[in-house]
């Protein structure tokens, strides 16, 4: 009986590491097509630039905001899923932070 217990705890555990990458993975997902929206270029094209109008500097604070809490709960709170710890989500980390910095920057310099 203490097998079968034991054996079913196991099964459960393996589902909430599974479902937790599937949250994980949905959150970057979301992030990914945020950043999409508003770069030119994928975030591993580290030369990629935002040249852009007022209202679309503008979104791109927004859209960069978002992509990055999402990141950062993804970060919080599924810190230890492959997902991640994958070389695309730190890379996407990166560049959204990096990115939004930068636009914000602009953004208060230009006082829009």
């Amino acid at each position: 009986m203490k097998k079968l217990i034991f054996a079913f705890m196991l099964v459960a555990l393996a589902g909430c590491e599974n479902s937790q990458e599937k949250e994980a993975q949905q959150l970057v997902d979301q992030a990914r097509g945020l950043w999409d929206q508003v770069m030119p270029a994928a975030p591993e094209v580290s030369k990629a630039k935002l040249t852009t109008s007022k209202e679309g500097l503008v979104a791109a604070v927004g859209k960069l905001g978002e992509a990055r809490q999402l990141l950062d709960n993804v970060a919080t709170n599924y810190s230890d899923t492959d997902v991640w710890k994958s070389e695309k989500t730190q890379v996407l980390n990166e560049r959204v932070t990096n990115m939004y910095r930068s636009t914000k920057e602009t953004k208060y310099k230009m006082g829009w």
